[in-house]
């Protein structure tokens, strides 16, 4: 057997004729491994102070540890959080495939799926609540949003001051203390960082470069929902489970950047990103 700390080998030795590990250890927490069942030949050794050997066929390493570099896990096993599974293997379901690796095929076009991803990286980033010197959080985020969807440097027309302060907007006066709302420009941005060409918000004109919007229900991940009521709220469609839906939100509780449910019932019509 091996006794382990922090994924190295203090003490070997070889279990008792009880089939016990009898050692005086200091105090702390260690992992006993077993190298080699049978009569203790040199075939599964380690030496102290190298990574912890490799498991025994058909054994699980204890939970927390991380198999040595090379080993495969079982078959059927899952292998421990953080780990990569193995070429060829498939990913424990709920767990993001690493880097590099193709995500699984589940018939979503990969400009949505880019879309989706770029919207949901902005989750948590831009809130009245959380900045720093009496600005916004995420201020520069949200400044890149206006810029981009609308094509133009916001801060030439001097809206930088209602970007940067809480409970303001870009655009905001006397006349329009509340100014230009960005739900709508916030999912704009969202579809050119993507890569669709031609899209852009026009003031007083709304979403321009999609197709006219539809009244129907057929809305998939990836496109653009406006909420019913007078608000006219704009959102993501993030998933669909039947008349369920998770969208992304922007300019939502407090001007931050969130994930909602709601019901297919709300939309009054959409938007379609991706022509397919």
């Amino acid at each position: 057997y091996a006794v382990v700390k922090d994924e190295k080998v203090v003490k070997t030795g070889k279990t008792g004729a009880d089939g016990k590990v009898n050692e005086e250890m200091p105090a702390g927490t260690y992992n006993v491994r077993i190298i080699k069942l049978g009569d203790g030949s040199s075939g599964g050794s380690v030496a102290p102070g190298q990574p912890g050997g490799t498991p025994p066929a058909g054994t699980t390493p204890p939970a927390g540890t991380t198999p040595p570099a090379g080993t495969t896990p079982p078959a059927g096993a899952t292998p421990p959080a953080g780990t990569t599974p193995p070429a060829g293997a498939t990913a424990p379901a709920g767990t993001t495939p690493p880097a590099g690796t193709t995500p699984p095929d589940d018939g979503l076009h990969p400009t949505r799926r880019k879309i989706i991803e770029i919207a949901e990286g902005a989750v948590g980033k831009v809130s009245d609540l959380g900045g720093q010197g009496g600005k916004k959080l995420g201020w520069e985020l949200l400044k890149e949003i206006y810029d981009t969807a609308l094509g133009c440097d916001t801060n030439k027309y001097g809206w930088l001051p209602g970007i940067q302060a809480p409970g303001k907007r870009a655009g905001s006066n006397a006349q329009k203390p509340g100014g230009i709302s960005w739900c709508g420009i916030f999912n704009v941005w969202a579809v050119i960082k993507a890569g669709v060409p031609g899209v852009k918000w026009i003031l007083g004109r709304a979403i321009q470069g999609l197709p006219k919007p539809k009244g129907d229900k057929n809305f998939k991940p990836g496109d653009i929902l406006v909420i019913k009521g007078k608000l006219v709220h704009h959102c993501l469609l993030k998933q669909r489970d039947g008349d369920t839906l998770t969208t992304i939100d922007g300019n939502t509780m407090n001007q931050a950047i969130v994930i909602r449910q709601r019901s297919a019932g709300e939309v009054a019509y959409y938007y379609t990103t991706v022509q397919e």
